[in-house]
């Protein structure tokens, strides 16, 4: 067995949010989550009304708005593990990754998705409301604390976006786009 807990940023004074937002900008990929976050597309593949649940749940601190949002994202697409229920996954690493007590977000986030998905899709998303991430995120994100180099953090980046057809790359939708909210040490 290897560990699956998530990184966590310890030092708030770096900006990580436009090196993830530019390195992801050069993976290939299919899904119009990640094109929408990155702003290379039309942001209708994201549903606004969720979002700005989301975005108010995170900024308010406020349970019900997060549920309210997760509920509109889970089950979202097609799939064993919908686009939408892969975005909330990442959102909920973005939590666990940033934020000082990552259940505060996470449980509503579950609560708002349960019975709205798959049976596998929820098990994700329950592994990753209490932090637990595939090797291949665990790697990311600790190569994201370091912060070395682009060019690793692009090999890591690339190996997420392989899972699935776009899962991958829906899951690092969800983690750019909290990162903008989470990330205390960036200007809005």
């Amino acid at each position: 067995m290897w560990p699956s807990a998530v990184a966590t940023l310890s030092d708030s004074a770096v900006c990580l949010r436009q090196k993830l937002t530019e390195t992801a900008r050069l993976l290939v990929h299919g899904s119009d989550l990640l094109s929408s976050v990155l702003g290379a597309c039309d942001p209708s593949a994201l549903p606004s009304y969720a979002l700005s649940q989301l975005a108010a749940g995170i900024r308010r601190d406020d349970a019900s708005l997060l549920r309210k949002g997760a509920a509109e994202l889970a089950g979202l697409g097609i799939g064993l593990t919908p686009a939408g229920d892969d975005f909330l996954c990442g959102l909920m690493l973005a939590a666990w990754f940033f934020l000082p007590d990552p259940v505060r977000v996470c449980a509503p986030l579950l609560e708002g998705a349960r019975g709205a998905t798959t049976t596998l899709s929820f098990a994700f998303l329950d592994a990753a409301s209490k932090g637990h991430a595939s090797s291949v995120w665990c790697a990311c994100l600790r190569e994201l604390k370091n912060t070395r180099t682009n060019t690793v953090l692009q090999e890591h980046m690339t190996r997420i976006v392989a899972y699935g057809a776009t899962s991958g790359a829906d899951s690092l939708a969800g983690f750019i786009w909290g990162a903008a909210l989470m990330e205390p040490s960036c200007q809005r």
